[in-house]
């Protein structure tokens, strides 16, 4: 061979080993993908889940859930899993990432907008949620939405409306939020807004989280209502609630005076008929009382509370303030303080006097009381 001929020869350049290169980066990808694929498939499993079945009560009973936790708890993976468990189409939508016309909608002039009026015209998130007549519209990040995105959910959460749109009965709304010492940029909740929820505080659970990691996760399923006991579970809770109210008046209504407090649970008429609507639900699907006092107490999570020997005493030392428990075969305690680290909550008249923040003592009322422990009528 001549140097001629060496020199002539065409030496291979990068576009010539492109193929190449691509062909053996799409085979290491495929065998990447096919390792993910086998990570991410798991199963599910019956298995006993407070906070589970209480969200799905929620949910079942058509009241908006606004799920508190710290930031990597299981919010969003909890919410992705309900959607699939009870097959319903998952939107979500980060509140935060959003202006106020994406949720009031954006005004469309038409021809005589003086005879026609100007119509607002919503997002398509929520066009594809009336199409599909069904599914799980779900909040994320909440406490990071400005004010004015707050004000223009109002309507979204309790009306079910987004712009001239009506939200079919077959939507669900479940929200999400961290607190505000967690958030980027964290808001607290305005209180028209944080008044329209049921506040669940979302916990890890280290057995759940355990066997969830070795793939297999608790699965949700809705509560089974038993259509026998639907009238007396009406009865049942409109008589233990307005027994409790008629006990205690000055807790129909009470604006908490911090700003923190103000953007949690706190009672009112309209937090007193969702609540009505949960002790029904929860008889009606005789669930366990540690189930319904997590939807009721509201969103600041309680030592357990028990009644033995016809005193109030914790089962769990734990410092919290706000709670609404629900302990006793129909007996309704309701707890609106700070339960202490040594003593039991002591009957009171809804509070000392002056700030109703402090509270040492909290207030007790007791309705009705027998001696079995599930929450329900006889």
């Amino acid at each position: 061979m001549t140097t001629s001929t060496l020199l002539s020869a065409p030496f291979p350049t990068n576009e010539a080993c492109a193929p190449a290169r691509a062909t053996a980066t799409d085979a290491h990808l495929a065998v990447a993908d096919n390792l993910l694929s086998l990570l991410r498939t798991t199963t599910t499993e019956p298995r006993p889940d407070e906070q589970l079945e209480a969200l799905t009560l929620a949910v079942a009973a058509d009241l908006p859930v606004l799920l508190w936790g710290e930031p990597g708890i299981g919010k969003t993976a909890a919410l992705t899993q309900l959607a699939d468990s009870l097959d319903l189409p998952l939107t979500t939508v980060i509140a935060s990432v959003h202006e106020p016309s994406d949720f009031s909608g954006l005004p469309v002039v038409g021809e005589d907008p003086a005879v026609q009026g100007v119509p607002m015209a919503p997002p398509q998130w929520a066009v594809e949620l009336v199409r599909a007549g069904r599914g799980l519209l779900f909040l994320d990040e909440l406490s990071t939405a400005t004010p004015a995105v707050q004000a223009a959910l109002l309507r979204v959460v309790l009306e079910r409306r987004v712009g001239a749109l009506q939200l079919p009965p077959g939507v669900r709304i479940v929200a999400a939020a961290n607190p505000r010492a967690s958030a980027a940029d964290g808001w607290e909740l305005s209180p028209p807004l944080a008044n329209r929820f049921v506040h669940l505080y979302w916990v890890h659970d280290q057995e759940v989280v355990v066997r969830g990691l070795g793939g297999v996760w608790p699965r949700a399923e809705l509560p089974r209502l038993v259509p026998e006991r639907l009238p007396e579970a009406v009865a049942f809770s409109r008589r233990a609630v307005c027994g409790f109210l008629a006990a205690r008046p000055t807790l129909i209504h009470r604006l908490p005076s911090t700003e923190t407090r103000r953007g949690g649970a706190w009672p009112s008429p309209r937090s007193w008929d969702a609540a009505l609507t949960l002790l029904a639900f929860g008889t009606a699907a005789s669930v366990s009382r540690d189930v319904l006092a997590l939807l009721v107490r509201g969103g600041r999570r309680c030592g357990r509370l028990r009644v033995s020997g016809g005193q109030l005493r914790r089962g769990e030392q734990n410092r919290r303030r706000g709670c609404l428990v629900l302990v006793g075969y129909r007996h309704l305690v309701a707890v609106w303080g700070v339960v202490g680290e040594e003593g039991s909550a002591e009957e009171g008249d809804g509070g000392p006097s002056g700030d109703e923040d402090a509270q040492p003592g909290g207030d007790v009322a007791e309705v009705e009381q027998s001696g079995r422990g599930d929450v329900g009528p006889e």
